[in-house]
């Protein structure tokens, strides 16, 4: 992969106010389906990531 064209970049969301709203296992699964399908549509690239109860983490 050429760098120079495709920067890796880091990517935050953040629930308003902080609130824990991805504590439950199904928004968790919602966000993953979400990326999954995006993914497979070759609309973006994942390499990692990490779900917290309040935000979350995307390169």
């Amino acid at each position: 992969m050429d760098y120079a064209k495709h920067p890796v970049q880091f990517f935050t969301a953040v629930c308003n106010d902080w609130l824990k709203l991805l504590n439950d296992d199904v928004c968790k699964r919602v966000i993953i389906d979400s990326l999954k399908f995006r993914i497979s549509r070759g609309e973006v690239k994942v390499g990692a990531f990490v779900i917290m109860p309040n935000h979350i983490h995307l390169i």
